[in-house]
């Protein structure tokens, strides 16, 4: 069981990956906005966390950049529609752990979040 934060403006997919992630027993929380969920990372601990790149008030981008300035041992994995080459390119530069364009499918989604929980447990033990 891993705490994993959502930080996604789409409350349709944010509810679908929520939902689905608290039936595998994570402990989930959602954010809609990027300072929101920036403050939120700044006050709890998390496992991992899932950013979509374009959110109101900061971008997906700019909350990596921070959180892995700030807490680099957290996984990040940006979740967005922005699927040219620079911008799996900016992603990555920015600090993310992992990187899926939309529209994504949920088998793939849930392998890489085992993979980024795997490498947080082994980082925080």
């Amino acid at each position: 069981m891993a705490k994993i934060l959502i930080v996604e403006d789409d409350e349709f997919m944010a509810d679908m990956l929520g939902d689905c992630l608290s039936a595998m027993d994570h402990i989930v929380e959602k954010e809609k906005d990027g300072a929101s969920g920036l403050e939120r990372l700044r006050r709890s601990k998390y496992e991992l966390v899932v950013l979509d790149w374009q959110l109101p008030r900061l971008s997906g981008i700019e909350i990596c950049r921070q959180l892995k300035f700030e807490l680099p041992h957290i996984p990040v994995m940006i979740l967005t529609s922005m699927d040219r080459r620079q911008d799996k390119e900016a992603g990555f530069d920015a600090g993310a752990d992992d990187y899926l364009a939309k529209p994504i499918k949920l088998q793939d989604f849930f392998a890489r979040v085992r993979a980024l929980l795997r490498r947080s447990t082994i980082v925080q033990d």
